[in-house]
């Protein structure tokens, strides 16, 4: 029944929640800064400073499935703390790679740990960065000095997402645990969605915990200070937001997996009816040049109803 959605290299790319889908030549960077981001520039004039958050989405099929694992939605997959280090910006982040082997589950396959790549490298790879100010309080040099020892000590990557076990790490948990050793506490996770066609997908892939930590929990949008993207326009990220925000509401306890996605040629794909909404989505003319998250969505819910109808699809 869910052949189509259950796949080793789909469900692995959207668990270790930092493989690059594609690799591309660095274009002009698309910039968004936060009125309230009113510090002086550090770095090719951008504000960046050592303990903000970075929160980011590689795009396509597999980053859409793993935001519909839970509850609330978030726009963001993958999490990481910046670091200056000798003046260049540092990510700090969890990941896990996979090799498939044959005969095994996916997930018992996955080696990874803290890693540190170079901020233009992960907005090379990813469809949008964002990046956050800790909240007001935080001790920062308590937090930097966090993620630089776990990355010494190879803390490892958890490929089962065990949300009550802190020996081993995914992506969000991290940067919870970072966080609260900056004097943050730590957030409450957010639960799984009861959806059989999930669970079949989590069962299969020994999935832990009944619940995950969320990136977009850990973040206010007061904190917000930029938004960049090397593949997109600012007003394109919006849309696009707006249109899986409302894939994600219309994803009800019976909706199935094979009613979004397909696998097809050796990957997973769009059905072609989502694959559509989303590429007239991202091309609605809005009225605002500078669209807001708010007029994103009311344009894209209106595109939704009159392609899908009303709740659920």
């Amino acid at each position: 029944m869910l052949k189509n959605a259950i796949s080793a290299c789909l469900v692995i790319m959207t668990l270790t929640a930092c493989a690059p889908l594609n690799r591309v030549k660095a274009p002009p960077l698309n910039v968004d800064i936060s009125r309230s981001e009113l510090r002086p520039a550090t770095y090719r004039e951008l504000p960046l400073y050592s303990g903000q958050l970075v929160l980011s989405e590689s795009g396509g099929p597999v980053s859409l499935l793993f935001s519909l694992f839970v509850e609330q939605f978030s726009p963001y997959v993958h999490a990481g703390v910046l670091v200056f280090e000798n003046g260049e910006p540092i990510v700090y982040e969890a990941r896990g790679r996979v090799q498939l082997e044959t005969g095994t589950v996916p997930t018992d396959t996955i080696e990874g740990r803290i890693r540190a790549r170079h901020l233009g490298k992960l907005l090379r790879r990813q469809n949008y960065v964002s990046i956050y100010n800790p909240p007001p309080g935080t001790n920062i040099d308590a937090m930097v000095r966090y993620v630089r020892e776990q990355y010494r000590a190879r803390l490892p990557f958890d490929p089962y997402f065990n949300t009550g076990d802190h020996s081993e790490v995914y992506c969000t948990e991290f940067l919870a645990l970072a966080l609260e050793a900056g004097g943050v506490p730590l957030p409450a996770a957010t639960a799984i969605r009861k959806n059989p066609s999930l669970a079949v997908v989590r069962d299969w892939l020994k999935l832990a915990s009944d619940s995950l930590y969320l990136a977009e929990s850990m973040v206010s949008p007061d904190n917000r200070a930029m938004t960049l993207s090397r593949k997109h326009s600012i007003k394109h990220v919006r849309l696009y937001q707006a249109a899986k925000a409302e894939l994600h509401r219309r994803f009800s306890a019976d909706q199935k997996l094979g009613n979004v996605f397909s696998w097809s040629r050796g990957s997973l794909q769009y059905r072609p009816e989502i694959r559509t909404f989303l590429a007239r989505a991202v091309d609605l003319q809005v009225q605002e040049e500078d669209v807001t998250e708010v007029h994103a969505q009311e344009a894209v819910t209106r595109l939704a109803r009159s392609m899908f109808g009303a709740y659920p699809m």
